[in-house]
């Protein structure tokens, strides 16, 4: 899906944006809708994925496939 970059924050806070969230308001996003919609919650949907402790490292995946953190960009 393509989701088009509006210039305001998809989370509803207003804020204008050259992306689709401000810092960090994609994890608020995450969480309001987790609250709304009962979906699970983070650590069920990496185990769900195949992920955790035990299991395929996430973090050693998303790097080999070029992710940083916010703090090293």
């Amino acid at each position: 899906m393509n989701v088009p970059k509006v210039g305001v924050c998809y989370c509803g806070c207003g804020d204008e944006t050259g992306g689709h969230f401000a810092p960090g308001h994609d994890g608020r996003a995450a969480s309001m809708l987790e609250f709304l919609h009962g979906h699970s919650d983070t650590a069920e949907r990496v185990l769900q994925r195949g992920y955790g402790p035990g299991r395929e490292n996430l973090k050693a995946k998303a790097r080999a496939a070029g992710w940083k953190s916010r703090a090293e960009t």
